[in-house]
């Protein structure tokens, strides 16, 4: 059995964030602060066995 708890996740808030987040088991991210604008949230995750999903948006 895959422990599914074992996944981990970074994020990105583009027009926001230089770069990804650092891996965490985290499954929300929250962000204040920000200016007016237009955003786009992108996360990617990795299972137990250090294989990358595809990109979300």
């Amino acid at each position: 059995y895959d422990d599914i708890g074992s996944n981990r996740y970074q994020f990105m808030l583009e027009g926001f964030d230089s770069d990804w987040s650092n891996w965490t088991d985290e499954t929300k991210k929250d962000y204040t602060g920000l200016s007016e604008g237009d955003y786009t949230f992108r996360v990617r995750a990795q299972n137990i066995y250090h294989h990358l999903s595809g990109e979300a948006r």
